[in-house]
């Protein structure tokens, strides 16, 4: 490693990893982009069960922090179907809520494709952080270019 940096130099190696995490983020970001357009039929899912998901231990305050995964069932064509996919909250809602999804309508059952669209939505925010991280990596990789 030490050899490569010589030949290049830090600025470029810099530049390159930094290129390389721009790339990867970039391909979750349109990732999700795509699965986000093929997921274009909503449904008002129902939660049918909450089970506690993992413990967390906080130092500080010395008490454990509770995260819980729920699952959600809802009709598409008249049929029902689960999603299972373990929807992490550290805010323990009760059976019986509802929440929006979009869901699509090719791709149902065993292999539901779903993208959740609903108020404050964790995948709206994912896709966010996704592309700030993209611009960051790449910005940071044309500085060290510069710089070199």
């Amino acid at each position: 490693m030490d050899v490569i940096i010589e030949n290049l130099g830090v600025g470029v190696v810099s530049a390159i990893l930094c290129f390389l995490a721009a790339g990867t983020i970039c391909y979750f970001y349109l990732a999700q982009m795509k699965l986000k357009r093929r997921c274009s039929y909503e449904v008002n899912a129902l939660c049918v069960n909450v089970r506690e998901g993992r413990r967390t231990y906080n130092k500080n305050t010395k008490s454990y922090r509770l995260s819980y995964i729920y699952s959600y069932s809802y009709y598409f064509n008249g049929k029902e179907y689960m999603i299972e996919d373990g929807f992490i909250s550290g805010k323990k809602l009760e059976n019986g809520h509802r929440r929006r999804f979009f869901i699509n309508p090719e791709k149902t059952g065993a292999e539901n494709e779903f993208w959740d669209g609903g108020e404050k939505s964790l995948s709206e925010s994912f896709l966010r952080l996704l592309l700030f991280g993209t611009v960051l990596f790449a910005a940071v990789g044309i500085i060290a270019l510069l710089t070199n």
